[in-house]
């Protein structure tokens, strides 16, 4: 998109509110904070709250490495800024840098050196506001703690687990009849050919045969 440009001084200063809600869209770190928004002698953005100035809380290179990644997360959207500067301390880049829109080099603000403590970013409010609504769209929305689950006071008692029937067999020895087997075990010839559908004539049994009894 082409930069709006407020101007200078600019005409639509309180742009840092908009860029600080552009940051919580930042997948990263937990702990990129803020450490300058709107302030007066600067002479810079910064007096017209056009700018904002972004740190990580995270201690030596760990912080290092999260200050590069979201300067490289906002270099995505370039075209959108009035300035994006931060320098870095590794070999791979040499930092981050934007003026109105377009890439310029380390040179064309002194760097690197001055930025390598935090992240700067200069925005007109318009700008600000389209890209918020860019990030609404198609971006994901900050996460949010989920709320612990309230437990209810109608809680479902679990229903103990019906006991399950032990099965137990017999093995038919010569001599025996369905209905002495039934006797000796407590049951009948007719619960004893239910048991058993391959029984199907109550006289006739074999040796060696297996029942189930129960």
């Amino acid at each position: 998109m082409p930069v709006y440009d407020p101007g200078w001084p600019p005409n639509d200063g309180d742009a840092y509110r908009v860029m600080t809600d552009i940051a919580k869209y930042f997948p990263g770190s937990p702990k990129m904070k803020v450490s300058s928004t709107k302030r007066n002698g600067s002479s810079d953005y910064h007096d017209f709250g056009n700018a904002v100035d972004f740190y990580d809380a995270y201690d030596g290179d760990r912080g290092s490495r999260n200050m590069r990644e979201f300067a490289r997360w906002l270099w995505q959207w370039r075209g959108y800024y009035l300035e994006l500067i931060h320098s870095t301390p590794f070999a791979d880049d040499n930092g981050f840098y934007v003026k109105r829109g377009k890439s310029v080099d380390a040179g064309f603000y002194n760097e690197p050196g001055d930025h390598l403590n935090h992240v700067h970013l200069a925005m007109s409010h318009q700008a600000a506001t389209e890209l918020l609504q860019k990030l609404q769209k198609t971006g994901a929305p900050p996460k949010k703690a989920a709320a612990p689950k309230k437990k209810t006071a109608t809680a479902k008692k679990k229903t103990a687990a019906a006991p399950k029937k032990t099965v137990k067999n017999y093995t038919v020895v010569s001599g025996d009849t369905l209905s002495g087997i039934a006797e000796r075990h407590g049951t009948t010839v007719g619960e004893l050919l239910k048991l058993n559908p391959s029984v199907t004539d109550a006289d006739y049994i074999q040796a060696d045969w297996k029942l189930r009894v129960s």
